[in-house]
């Protein structure tokens, strides 16, 4: 799996996407455990595309 590294800053790149903070790191945090192969988080449902 590749590493990636951010360098936009997530407030501003979640007020660009007009969600919450926490939202884009559920997002975030799913895609990791997509490309893993893990199970979907509930979390990640709440959060409006």
């Amino acid at each position: 799996m590749e590493q990636f590294t951010y360098e936009y800053d997530f407030v501003e790149l979640a007020k660009d996407l007009r969600i919450s903070e926490s939202c884009l790191r559920d997002w975030l945090a799913q895609a990791q455990a997509d490309e893993r192969g893990e199970p979907s988080s509930p979390a990640t449902s709440r959060c409006p595309l």
